[in-house]
């Protein structure tokens, strides 16, 4: 059934098999034999369950899990620099995942050729617009000291 385990719980497991000592089959296979202490009540049952999630002190579990993450992305990512499987994220596991990953680092794209041409060509064109501009205003500042001096010259 679904709410039922296969497996005994660890203090169920020291108890019953004493218990099931006691109660012997008899010859009869129809015979249940009893377990031999009350079915324990729901309220009873939560309380056994029950424990903290997380330890006494808060800030120390904290701390600590997030040490615990830091060190396993730190370990993911020397794993993905240096191509060792057993730390990659499960994800990124496998030999077709290894292929893809070879395939991609070792291709030539467009983009990597544009991206140098547009630099080029932008330090082409702004030199061009920067030596205007310079020229601009060398003779715009020539102009002023000419008209400035003329005028307090006088």
């Amino acid at each position: 059934m679904f709410g039922r385990k296969k497996g005994k719980a660890p203090q169920e497991a020291a108890v019953e098999p004493e218990e099931e000592k006691q109660h012997e089959v008899p010859e009869n296979s129809k015979f249940t034999p009893k377990k031999g202490r009350p079915t324990p009540s729901r309220k009873e049952q939560v309380a056994a369950r029950r424990r903290p999630i997380v330890g006494a002190d808060r800030g120390a579990a904290k701390t600590a899990d997030r040490e615990a993450a830091a060190e396993l992305r730190a370990r993911q990512r020397e794993a993905m620099r240096t191509g060792d499987e057993k730390y990659l994220p499960i994800v990124d596991k496998g030999p077709q995942r290894r292929y893809i990953r070879d395939y991609i680092d070792a291709r030539r794209n467009l983009g990597d050729i544009m991206l140098i041409l547009l630099i080029v060509s932008c330090c082409v064109v702004g030199r061009e617009r920067f030596w205007r501009s310079c020229c601009s205003c060398l003779l715009r500042d020539y102009v002023w000291h000419v008209c400035s001096d003329a005028v307090v010259g006088y």
